[in-house]
């Protein structure tokens, strides 16, 4: 069928739909998401792609696809999986420079212009191509079980969630539609920008997400599913919420040995392997932004060049933020947080006692290239920091950026192994997470599990914090944490954020609780068992 309009591809899913063969189920499991990196989609298909080995045991073939494969994808990635890359998948500005992204959601394309045309032939042409990619590898490596991360639920490329309906109808697999966040969650005016081209925004709203005999939803909270009930008519048996499994990794105990050896660990990645970490200039790092954007080196950046810091010593003050850097993580927060810290007298005393005292602000995750505009906000805030101190207090005032790595070919020569999250969190003296939006908040859970102090917003929606912090639950099951202030803190916030970083055995009953409570809710077995309950939901009919 020749396709010249929206409706015309809605001609051509109604009529692949009708024709898809019956399911069958093999140990045999494909992932399917824009790109695979450190972020937090990739880290849940980790978790994921370990449940279904668990189910299916030594027959299990994971295989993941998608628009690219980030150097950093093999902190979280096992080696035994297999990949397909397929150029050109990928969302937002990695779609072709952004291009069909800003056509479709930033343009006017009225209903029956040769506009709206013109684009559902480009738009069908891409997915077709990918299709076809899709339809032949599942087809050959006869995966019967498709998870979809987010491609069926957040418009970042219009063409591969169209080849993904296309391609799993056509091959007649299960789907399990993980969905993390929705066009219509937050701030997303610009998915509307288009809502009055019918033809384009009723399409729009039947492939994402995908109501297909053969598919799944599975949301990371109630108010997703909710939506997708209530307001879009999903059926309640194909509608279902999962949590997360937190890794029994996180609770190890931490001596003083180890503590210091994972700290050497990130000093090596953090100085490209030098003996020592030297300061980059706060200044010199804003005046050669793209320059560091399109690299994406681990750096460290201090009040000027040069200044040495070694944080393999507890004196350093490690306050971690374990995100990527983007707006609604609000990380310049946290220099706001810091700077009133400082100005309260009972923290300055302590920080000022020792000079080799230092605050080490450090975040984990890259920054994506559309969100330039937000790490020059992070680093303004830093630098404003720097400038309400004098000189002995803004020199040991510094802020990091692993961006997603994990290993350094210098650990070889200590003996050293690969770091991992849970070792971040363990040589962490304090979490802070002012987030604005969260789909679930890993962090929140990750710094339980680890025994580690956070301080965390109620973010958005409230019913996910609730539900992930436990307050609806009986005591023993609920995260106990500190609020982070939304405007200025007053004193007793103050003073309960220096003794966690300074007194901490004042809480150590609230870190003992908060480990029992975490793995009490979010151990791997109940994730494993979720899975086969979807799995035998699927396959019922077959």
């Amino acid at each position: 069928m020749e396709v010249k309009t929206w409706k015309d591809i809605d001609l051509v899913i109604e009529k692949t739909k009708t024709s898809s063969p019956p399911a069958k189920l093999t140990p045999k499991i494909a992932f399917i998401t824009f790109n695979y990196g450190i972020d937090g989609v990739s880290i849940e298909i980790s978790k994921y792609a370990r449940c279904f080995e668990q189910i299916f045991g030594e027959d299990t073939e994971i295989h993941l696809i998608g628009g690219q494969f980030f150097d950093n994808a093999d902190a979280v990635l096992k080696k035994r999986w297999k990949r397909l890359t397929i150029p050109n998948f990928d969302g937002w500005d990695k779609w072709d420079g952004g291009k069909w992204f800003d056509k479709l959601y930033y343009s006017d394309m009225p209903e029956g212009s040769e506009f709206s045309s013109e684009m559902a032939v480009e738009i069908f042409k891409q997915a077709s191509d990918f299709s076809e990619i899709i339809y032949y590898y599942l087809t050959e490596n006869d995966i019967s079980i498709v998870c979809v991360a987010n491609v069926n639920s957040n418009p970042g490329n219009f063409a591969s969630a169209l080849a993904v309906v296309l391609a799993t109808e056509r091959a007649g697999t299960f789907v399990i539609a993980s969905n993390h966040d929705f066009f219509w969650q937050g701030d997303r005016g610009h998915f509307f920008k288009n809502k009055d081209n019918t033809e384009f925004f009723s399409l729009l709203e039947k492939i994402y997400p995908w109501n297909g005999k053969n598919w799944v939803q599975v949301n990371i909270n109630e108010n997703q599913s909710r939506v997708l009930k209530e307001e879009y008519g999903f059926p309640e048996n194909k509608v279902f919420e999962i949590g997360t499994i937190i890794s029994d990794s996180f609770s190890m105990y931490n001596t003083e040995e180890t503590f210091e050896e994972k700290r050497l660990k990130m000093s090596l990645i953090l100085s490209e392997g030098a003996e020592k970490i030297n300061s980059f200039s706060i200044d010199d790092q804003l005046n050669n932004i793209d320059t560091w954007v399109a690299s994406q080196k681990p750096i460290v950046l201090g009040a000027r060049e040069g200044i040495e810091v070694d944080i393999t010593s507890k004196k350093v003050l490690f306050f971690l933020q374990p995100t990527r850097v983007i707006e609604r993580k609000r990380i310049d927060k946290n220099w706001e947080l810091i700077s009133e810290l400082l100005k309260y007298q009972p923290f300055l005393d302590e920080f000022s006692r020792e000079q080799e005292q230092a605050i080490f602000l450090h975040i984990t995750g890259p920054t994506p290239v559309e969100h330039k505009a937000d790490l020059i906000k992070v680093l303004n805030s830093y630098k404003k920091t720097l400038l309400e101190f004098p000189e002995e207090i803004s020199d040991r005032l510094f802020m990091s950026f692993s961006v997603g790595h994990e290993y350094h070919p210098s650990f070889e020569n200590h003996g050293l192994s690969k770091l991992h999250i849970w070792d971040i969190y363990q040589l962490s003296n304090i979490v802070l997470f002012p987030s604005e939006e969260e789909g679930r908040g890993l962090p929140l859970l990750e710094s339980s599990a680890a025994g580690i102090p956070i301080v965390t917003t109620r973010y958005e929606p409230e019913k996910v914090f609730v539900d992930v912090v436990g307050e609806n639950l009986e005591e023993a099951l609920m995260i106990k944490y500190t609020e982070f202030p939304e405007e200025a803190p007053d004193e007793a916030v103050l003073r309960e954020i220096s003794d966690l970083i300074f007194h901490r055995e004042k809480y150590s009953d609230r870190f003992e609780h908060n480990i029992k409570a975490v793995y009490k809710r979010y151990g791997m077995e109940s994730m494993v068992e979720l899975f086969k309950s979807i799995i035998k939901h699927l396959t019922f009919d077959v």
